[in-house]
């Protein structure tokens, strides 16, 4: 048996071309995802970055996507108020660059919660960092 190489360079680059474009994550990977902040900081990190690159070509790819929610927290530390403003602001900072990128704002809800909705205890720095977070739900139609 014989195999011929005609036109396989051609078929090979398809190949190629195909496999780089595969979104390395599926649906149940990605459909909530977390990125965690240290005390009183909003700015985005470098390798959280990455992870909402990723989040925001999986939400291109999959058309079943209807809404992107992002809800921004903090720990306690602080009084309620600076509270409520830090975590409006860690959302607002995704929010904007999912919007940047090119995901529509009629799909994006955007909440802010302060301290209310710890995931872990306040009274221990671990517990701190756990709670000082920005979480991001794909609902799918």
């Amino acid at each position: 048996m014989a195999v011929s190489t005609v036109n396989f360079p051609q078929a090979y680059a398809d190949y190629e071309r195909c496999v780089r474009n595969l979104i390395p994550v599926n649906f149940r990977q990605i459909e909530r995802s977390t990125i965690f902040y240290a005390s009183g900081r909003t700015k985005l990190a470098p390798e959280v970055l990455e992870q909402l690159d990723l989040i925001i070509r999986y939400v291109k790819a999959d058309k079943r996507i209807k809404r992107v929610v992002v809800d921004g927290h903090t720990d306690s530390a602080g009084d309620k108020e600076s509270n409520i403003r830090v975590s409006k602001q860690r959302a607002n900072l995704v929010v904007a660059y999912f919007k940047k990128a090119g995901i529509s704002s009629k799909r994006i809800v955007m909440r802010w919660h302060g301290d209310r909705y710890p995931t872990a205890a306040n009274d221990t720095d671990e517990g701190q960092a756990r709670n000082r977070r920005v979480t991001i739900r794909l609902d799918r139609e």
